[in-house]
Protein backbone atom coordinates (compact mmCIF):
# COMPACT_ATOMS: atom_id res chain seq x y z
CA UNK A 1 0.00 0.00 0.00
CA UNK A 2 1.49 3.22 -0.87
CA UNK A 3 2.12 6.31 1.14
CA UNK A 4 -1.03 8.27 -0.25
CA UNK A 5 -3.24 5.13 0.31
CA UNK A 6 -2.23 5.38 4.00
CA UNK A 7 -2.29 8.59 4.47
CA UNK A 8 -6.58 8.41 3.07
CA UNK A 9 -6.78 5.85 5.88
CA UNK A 10 -5.35 7.89 8.68
CA UNK A 11 -7.76 10.84 7.44
CA UNK A 12 -10.66 8.73 7.62
CA UNK A 13 -9.70 7.41 10.87
CA UNK A 14 -8.85 11.05 12.22
CA UNK A 15 -11.85 12.62 11.57
CA UNK A 16 -11.41 14.75 14.40
CA UNK A 17 -8.50 16.69 16.06
CA UNK A 18 -9.58 15.82 20.30
CA UNK A 19 -9.59 13.25 21.04
CA UNK A 20 -17.79 -4.35 38.44
CA UNK A 21 -18.46 -4.77 41.98
CA UNK A 22 -16.70 -3.02 44.63
CA UNK A 23 -13.02 -4.64 45.18
CA UNK A 24 -11.18 -5.14 48.76
CA UNK A 25 -9.89 -2.43 50.51
CA UNK A 26 -12.32 -0.09 48.38
CA UNK A 27 -13.26 2.13 51.10
CA UNK A 28 -12.83 5.36 52.40
CA UNK A 29 -9.17 5.69 52.83
CA UNK A 30 -8.11 8.85 51.10
CA UNK A 31 -4.15 9.61 49.84
CA UNK A 32 -3.04 10.59 53.32
CA UNK A 33 -4.29 7.75 55.01
CA UNK A 34 -1.50 5.52 52.82
CA UNK A 35 1.72 7.37 54.27
CA UNK A 36 2.64 4.03 56.04
CA UNK A 37 2.49 1.55 53.03
CA UNK A 38 5.42 3.72 51.09
CA UNK A 39 7.25 0.37 50.69
CA UNK A 40 3.56 -1.09 48.67
CA UNK A 41 3.27 2.22 46.79
CA UNK A 42 1.71 5.68 47.82
CA UNK A 43 1.08 7.03 44.69
CA UNK A 44 -2.11 9.13 44.20
CA UNK A 45 -4.84 7.23 46.26
CA UNK A 46 -2.24 4.45 47.47
CA UNK A 47 -2.13 0.61 47.28
CA UNK A 48 -3.06 -0.53 50.77
CA UNK A 49 -2.05 -4.07 50.11
CA UNK A 50 -5.43 -5.45 49.65
CA UNK A 51 -5.39 -7.88 46.08
CA UNK A 52 -8.31 -8.62 45.05
CA UNK A 53 -7.66 -11.97 42.75
CA UNK A 54 -10.59 -11.80 40.71
CA UNK A 55 -8.84 -8.97 38.56
CA UNK A 56 -5.99 -11.35 37.25
CA UNK A 57 -8.52 -13.98 35.70
CA UNK A 58 -10.57 -10.85 34.17
CA UNK A 59 -7.58 -9.75 32.60
CA UNK A 60 -6.44 -12.64 31.58
CA UNK A 61 -10.00 -13.70 30.26
CA UNK A 62 -10.40 -10.29 28.21
CA UNK A 63 -6.23 -10.50 27.24
CA UNK A 64 -7.24 -13.75 25.70
CA UNK A 65 -4.72 -15.84 27.80
CA UNK A 66 -6.79 -17.93 30.20
CA UNK A 67 -10.34 -18.98 30.53
CA UNK A 68 -11.51 -19.28 33.89
CA UNK A 69 -15.53 -18.90 33.30
CA UNK A 70 -16.21 -21.86 31.21
CA UNK A 71 -16.76 -20.18 28.05
CA UNK A 72 -18.02 -21.06 25.31
CA UNK A 73 -17.12 -18.02 23.41
CA UNK A 74 -13.40 -17.52 25.45
CA UNK A 75 -12.01 -19.90 22.16
CA UNK A 76 -12.70 -18.04 19.06
CA UNK A 77 -11.44 -14.85 20.72
CA UNK A 78 -8.02 -15.67 22.16
CA UNK A 79 -7.64 -16.72 18.09
CA UNK A 80 -8.74 -13.50 17.16
CA UNK A 81 -6.58 -11.98 20.15
CA UNK A 82 -3.28 -13.70 19.58
CA UNK A 83 -3.55 -13.20 15.73
CA UNK A 84 -3.55 -9.04 16.59
CA UNK A 85 -1.28 -9.35 19.22
CA UNK A 86 1.22 -11.50 16.80
CA UNK A 87 0.67 -8.56 14.15
CA UNK A 88 1.61 -5.67 17.10
CA UNK A 89 4.43 -7.53 18.02
CA UNK A 90 5.94 -7.79 14.47
CA UNK A 91 5.39 -4.40 13.36
CA UNK A 92 6.57 -2.72 16.52
CA UNK A 93 6.19 -4.41 20.02
CA UNK A 94 8.81 -6.41 20.08
CA UNK A 95 11.23 -3.76 18.47
CA UNK A 96 10.79 -1.35 21.22
CA UNK A 97 11.47 -4.36 23.90
CA UNK A 98 14.72 -4.24 22.77
CA UNK A 99 16.25 -1.59 20.68
CA UNK A 100 13.89 0.80 23.00
CA UNK A 101 14.59 -0.48 26.12
CA UNK A 102 18.51 -0.27 25.26
CA UNK A 103 18.26 3.58 23.34
CA UNK A 104 16.18 5.12 25.95
CA UNK A 105 18.48 3.34 28.99
CA UNK A 106 19.71 6.73 30.05
CA UNK A 107 16.35 7.87 31.03
CA UNK A 108 15.92 4.64 33.77
CA UNK A 109 18.66 5.09 36.06
CA UNK A 110 16.09 5.88 38.29
CA UNK A 111 12.66 4.71 39.13
CA UNK A 112 10.44 7.43 37.26
CA UNK A 113 7.07 9.16 36.67
CA UNK A 114 5.69 8.89 33.47
CA UNK A 115 2.97 11.50 32.32
CA UNK A 116 1.09 11.00 29.22
CA UNK A 117 -1.50 13.10 27.99
CA UNK A 118 -3.57 12.46 25.21
CA UNK A 119 -2.92 9.23 24.66
CA UNK A 120 -5.97 7.53 25.60
CA UNK A 121 -5.51 3.92 27.67
CA UNK A 122 -2.27 3.30 25.65
CA UNK A 123 -0.25 1.55 28.54
CA UNK A 124 1.60 -0.47 26.31
CA UNK A 125 3.83 1.75 24.00
CA UNK A 126 4.33 3.58 27.92
CA UNK A 127 5.32 0.29 30.00
CA UNK A 128 7.83 -0.80 26.66
CA UNK A 129 9.50 1.89 26.30
CA UNK A 130 9.87 3.36 30.24
CA UNK A 131 9.82 -0.14 31.93
CA UNK A 132 11.35 2.08 35.20
CA UNK A 133 8.10 3.94 35.28
CA UNK A 134 7.00 3.06 39.00
CA UNK A 135 3.64 5.21 38.28
CA UNK A 136 2.17 6.46 35.13
CA UNK A 137 -0.25 9.24 34.64
CA UNK A 138 -2.90 8.97 31.33
CA UNK A 139 -5.27 11.66 30.88
CA UNK A 140 -8.13 11.49 27.78
CA UNK A 141 -11.52 12.72 27.49
CA UNK A 142 -13.17 8.61 27.28
CA UNK A 143 -14.52 7.79 30.73
CA UNK A 144 -12.69 5.69 33.50
CA UNK A 145 -15.23 2.82 33.35
CA UNK A 146 -15.50 -0.56 35.04
CA UNK A 147 -13.64 -3.81 34.65
CA UNK A 148 -17.34 -5.97 34.15
CA UNK A 149 -17.60 -9.61 36.01
CA UNK A 150 -17.76 -12.00 33.49
CA UNK A 151 -19.65 -14.35 35.88
CA UNK A 152 -23.15 -11.56 35.99
CA UNK A 153 -22.69 -12.01 32.10
CA UNK A 154 -25.03 -14.39 30.11
CA UNK A 155 -22.89 -16.12 27.01
CA UNK A 156 -24.20 -13.65 24.28
CA UNK A 157 -23.10 -10.62 26.46
CA UNK A 158 -19.65 -12.46 27.37
CA UNK A 159 -19.12 -12.74 23.04
CA UNK A 160 -20.32 -8.95 22.88
CA UNK A 161 -17.73 -7.70 25.43
CA UNK A 162 -15.07 -9.70 24.54
CA UNK A 163 -15.55 -8.40 20.63
CA UNK A 164 -15.70 -4.91 22.17
CA UNK A 165 -12.19 -5.63 23.64
CA UNK A 166 -10.86 -6.56 20.43
CA UNK A 167 -12.66 -3.63 18.34
CA UNK A 168 -11.27 -1.15 20.92
CA UNK A 169 -7.44 -2.52 20.80
CA UNK A 170 -7.64 -3.11 16.50
CA UNK A 171 -6.13 1.10 16.20
CA UNK A 172 -3.61 1.11 18.82
CA UNK A 173 -1.99 -2.17 17.69
CA UNK A 174 -2.10 -1.65 13.87
CA UNK A 175 -1.35 1.96 13.97
CA UNK A 176 0.43 2.78 17.18
CA UNK A 177 -2.35 5.33 18.12
CA UNK A 178 -5.90 5.14 19.39
CA UNK A 179 -8.65 6.57 16.92
CA UNK A 180 -10.52 9.40 18.44
CA UNK A 181 -13.42 8.93 17.07
CA UNK A 182 -13.88 5.54 16.96
CA UNK A 183 -12.86 5.55 21.26
CA UNK A 184 -15.69 7.77 21.54
CA UNK A 185 -17.91 4.55 20.28
CA UNK A 186 -16.31 1.91 21.31
CA UNK A 187 -16.24 3.22 25.26
CA UNK A 188 -19.46 4.16 24.87
CA UNK A 189 -21.89 1.33 24.20
CA UNK A 190 -20.35 -1.62 24.83
CA UNK A 191 -17.38 -0.79 27.28
CA UNK A 192 -18.49 1.81 29.78
CA UNK A 193 -14.59 3.12 29.84
CA UNK A 194 -10.95 2.33 29.27
CA UNK A 195 -9.94 0.24 32.03
CA UNK A 196 -10.73 -2.50 30.01
CA UNK A 197 -7.85 -1.77 27.99
CA UNK A 198 -5.44 -0.99 30.54
CA UNK A 199 -6.59 -4.37 31.80
CA UNK A 200 -5.51 -6.27 28.94
CA UNK A 201 -2.22 -4.35 28.27
CA UNK A 202 -0.98 -5.22 31.27
CA UNK A 203 -2.07 -8.37 31.24
CA UNK A 204 -0.73 -9.20 27.72
CA UNK A 205 2.81 -7.89 28.93
CA UNK A 206 2.58 -11.07 31.60
CA UNK A 207 2.56 -8.55 34.80
CA UNK A 208 0.84 -9.13 38.24
CA UNK A 209 -2.65 -7.21 38.52
CA UNK A 210 -3.34 -6.42 42.24
CA UNK A 211 -6.05 -3.90 42.97
CA UNK A 212 -8.18 -1.56 40.30
CA UNK A 213 -9.66 0.96 42.16
CA UNK A 214 -12.17 4.03 40.61
CA UNK A 215 -10.65 6.99 42.41
CA UNK A 216 -11.56 10.69 42.54
CA UNK A 217 -8.90 13.67 42.38
CA UNK A 218 -11.39 16.58 44.63
CA UNK A 219 -11.29 20.01 44.82
CA UNK A 220 -9.81 19.79 48.60
CA UNK A 221 -7.09 18.83 47.05
CA UNK A 222 -7.04 15.03 48.15
CA UNK A 223 -7.62 11.51 46.15
CA UNK A 224 -9.76 9.50 47.13
CA UNK A 225 -11.76 6.15 46.39
CA UNK A 226 -15.86 6.44 44.44
CA UNK A 227 -16.95 5.71 47.59
CA UNK A 228 -15.60 8.48 49.65
CA UNK A 229 -16.13 10.74 47.33
CA UNK A 230 -19.37 10.21 47.08
CA UNK A 231 -20.07 10.35 51.26
CA UNK A 232 -17.79 13.45 51.00
CA UNK A 233 -20.27 14.92 48.49
CA UNK A 234 -22.97 14.23 50.85
CA UNK A 235 -21.38 16.10 53.66
CA UNK A 236 -20.33 18.75 51.51
CA UNK A 237 -22.01 18.56 48.32
CA UNK A 238 -19.82 22.20 46.98
CA UNK A 239 -17.51 20.00 46.34
CA UNK A 240 -16.35 18.40 42.92
CA UNK A 241 -13.88 16.18 41.56
CA UNK A 242 -12.18 14.59 38.65
CA UNK A 243 -12.74 11.10 37.43
CA UNK A 244 -10.60 8.28 37.40
CA UNK A 245 -9.18 4.60 37.86
CA UNK A 246 -5.92 3.51 39.05
CA UNK A 247 -4.66 0.09 39.24
CA UNK A 248 -2.03 -1.31 40.37
CA UNK A 249 0.64 -4.52 39.35
CA UNK A 250 3.86 -5.95 40.19
CA UNK A 251 5.90 -6.63 36.32
CA UNK A 252 7.79 -9.28 38.08
CA UNK A 253 6.94 -11.66 40.66
CA UNK A 254 7.83 -9.99 44.23
CA UNK A 255 8.97 -6.79 42.89
CA UNK A 256 7.83 -3.16 43.51
CA UNK A 257 4.26 -2.10 43.19
CA UNK A 258 3.64 -0.10 40.11
CA UNK A 259 0.79 1.45 39.06
CA UNK A 260 -1.22 3.06 36.15
CA UNK A 261 -3.50 6.36 36.65
CA UNK A 262 -6.48 7.17 34.00
CA UNK A 263 -8.33 10.85 34.19
CA UNK A 264 -11.29 11.78 32.17
CA UNK A 265 -11.12 15.70 32.08
CA UNK A 266 -10.69 18.48 29.99
CA UNK A 267 -6.62 19.66 29.55
CA UNK A 268 -7.86 22.87 27.52
CA UNK A 269 -6.88 26.08 29.37
CA UNK A 270 -10.52 26.23 29.58
CA UNK A 271 -11.45 22.52 30.84
CA UNK A 272 -8.18 23.43 33.83
CA UNK A 273 -9.96 26.50 34.94
CA UNK A 274 -12.54 24.44 35.48
CA UNK A 275 -10.81 22.52 37.57
CA UNK A 276 -8.37 24.26 39.20
CA UNK A 277 -7.04 21.45 41.51
CA UNK A 278 -6.37 18.99 39.28
CA UNK A 279 -3.13 19.84 37.83
CA UNK A 280 -1.78 20.67 41.47
CA UNK A 281 -2.60 17.46 42.47
CA UNK A 282 -0.79 15.31 39.88
CA UNK A 283 2.15 17.93 40.44
CA UNK A 284 2.39 17.04 44.19
CA UNK A 285 2.63 13.20 43.60
CA UNK A 286 5.16 13.23 40.68
CA UNK A 287 8.54 11.96 41.70
CA UNK A 288 11.91 12.36 40.44
CA UNK A 289 12.65 11.95 37.50
CA UNK A 290 9.32 12.69 35.45
CA UNK A 291 9.39 11.23 31.40
CA UNK A 292 6.86 13.60 29.27
CA UNK A 293 5.44 11.05 26.62
CA UNK A 294 3.65 12.47 23.73
CA UNK A 295 2.33 10.35 20.60
CA UNK A 296 -0.75 10.85 17.98
CA UNK A 297 -1.66 14.17 20.62
CA UNK A 298 -3.80 15.25 17.59
CA UNK A 299 -1.38 18.81 17.26
CA UNK A 300 -3.26 19.83 19.97
CA UNK A 301 -0.38 21.85 22.15
CA UNK A 302 0.35 23.57 19.10
CA UNK A 303 -3.22 25.93 19.75
CA UNK A 304 -2.74 29.01 22.81
CA UNK A 305 -5.90 26.75 24.15
CA UNK A 306 -3.62 24.21 25.57
CA UNK A 307 -0.93 26.30 26.25
CA UNK A 308 -1.45 25.73 29.92
CA UNK A 309 -0.88 22.21 29.71
CA UNK A 310 2.17 22.30 27.38
CA UNK A 311 3.72 24.93 30.23
CA UNK A 312 2.95 22.08 32.87
CA UNK A 313 4.69 19.16 30.77
CA UNK A 314 7.91 21.69 29.66
CA UNK A 315 8.21 22.45 33.42
CA UNK A 316 7.79 18.96 35.22
CA UNK A 317 9.44 16.86 33.02
CA UNK A 318 13.34 16.14 33.46
CA UNK A 319 13.05 13.72 29.91
CA UNK A 320 10.32 14.37 27.30
CA UNK A 321 9.62 11.41 24.27
CA UNK A 322 7.61 12.95 21.43
CA UNK A 323 6.89 13.53 17.83
CA UNK A 324 6.04 16.62 15.82
CA UNK A 325 2.22 16.57 16.81
CA UNK A 326 3.12 16.73 20.31
CA UNK A 327 4.83 20.33 21.30
CA UNK A 328 5.67 22.59 18.86
CA UNK A 329 9.57 22.20 18.27
CA UNK A 330 10.12 25.88 19.02
CA UNK A 331 9.15 25.26 22.41
CA UNK A 332 12.16 23.29 23.21
CA UNK A 333 15.00 25.14 21.73
CA UNK A 334 14.64 27.58 24.65
CA UNK A 335 18.10 26.90 26.16
CA UNK A 336 16.58 23.98 29.16
CA UNK A 337 17.05 20.90 26.57
CA UNK A 338 19.46 18.72 24.96
CA UNK A 339 17.82 17.68 21.66
CA UNK A 340 18.16 14.09 20.39
CA UNK A 341 16.08 12.95 16.71
CA UNK A 342 14.99 9.79 15.55
CA UNK A 343 14.10 8.90 12.42
CA UNK A 344 13.18 11.69 9.36
CA UNK A 345 10.45 13.75 9.55
CA UNK A 346 9.04 15.48 5.59
CA UNK A 347 5.52 16.32 7.04
CA UNK A 348 2.48 16.01 8.93
CA UNK A 349 -0.33 14.02 7.54
CA UNK A 350 -2.61 15.24 5.18
CA UNK A 351 -5.10 15.84 7.83
CA UNK A 352 -2.82 17.84 9.75
CA UNK A 353 -1.06 19.86 7.25
CA UNK A 354 -1.58 23.23 8.57
CA UNK A 355 0.92 22.10 11.29
CA UNK A 356 4.07 21.47 9.45
CA UNK A 357 6.72 22.79 11.27
CA UNK A 358 9.53 23.85 8.67
CA UNK A 359 12.31 24.94 11.10
CA UNK A 360 11.53 20.73 12.35
CA UNK A 361 12.16 19.42 8.73
CA UNK A 362 14.92 21.60 8.78
CA UNK A 363 16.27 19.94 12.16
CA UNK A 364 16.43 16.37 10.60
CA UNK A 365 18.52 17.74 7.67
CA UNK A 366 21.71 19.47 10.11
CA UNK A 367 23.80 16.98 10.01
CA UNK A 368 25.66 18.96 13.15
CA UNK A 369 22.48 17.26 15.23
CA UNK A 370 22.03 14.45 17.08
CA UNK A 371 19.87 12.64 14.57
CA UNK A 372 20.03 8.80 15.40
CA UNK A 373 17.84 6.17 13.06
CA UNK A 374 14.13 5.13 14.45
CA UNK A 375 13.65 0.68 13.91
CA UNK A 376 10.12 0.66 14.15
CA UNK A 377 7.07 2.87 12.64
CA UNK A 378 5.24 4.84 14.95
CA UNK A 379 2.65 7.77 15.84
CA UNK A 380 0.78 9.26 12.81
CA UNK A 381 3.38 8.57 9.85
CA UNK A 382 3.30 5.04 11.31
CA UNK A 383 4.89 3.30 8.37
CA UNK A 384 8.26 2.44 8.95
CA UNK A 385 10.79 4.63 7.34
CA UNK A 386 8.63 7.65 7.67
CA UNK A 387 8.40 8.04 11.44
CA UNK A 388 9.77 10.24 13.98
CA UNK A 389 10.41 10.98 17.29
CA UNK A 390 12.27 13.52 19.43
CA UNK A 391 13.95 13.54 23.00
CA UNK A 392 14.63 16.32 24.96
CA UNK A 393 16.66 15.85 28.03
CA UNK A 394 16.56 18.65 30.60
CA UNK A 395 19.75 19.92 31.45
CA UNK A 396 21.15 19.69 34.53
CA UNK A 397 21.09 23.35 35.34
CA UNK A 398 17.44 23.83 34.12
CA UNK A 399 16.15 21.07 36.18
CA UNK A 400 18.23 22.85 39.23
CA UNK A 401 16.04 25.59 38.67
Amino acid sequence: MNVFKHALILTLLLATAYCGPSNPGDGSSDSSSQENNKQLNSFLLGYDGLSDPELQKKADYLAGKKDAYSSSSYADHASAFNRIWKKGEDLRLTKIRTWGHEEFKPLCKETATVFYPFGGADILHSSLFFPCGRNTVMIGLEPPGTIADPTRLSEPARRRYLGAVRQSLFSIIEFSFFRTLAMRDDFANVLDGVAPVLAVFLARLDYELLAFREIRVVSNGKTVTKTAFESMKKEDPSLSAVSGVQIFYRTESGGPVHSVAYFSTDISNQGLKETPYFLPAIKSALNDPTIGYLKAASYLMHRDTFSDIRSFILDESEFLLGDSSGIPIQYMKDGRWDLTYYGRYDQPIKLFSVRHQPDFKADFRNKENDIRPLPIGIGYNYIKGTSHMILGTKKKAATAN
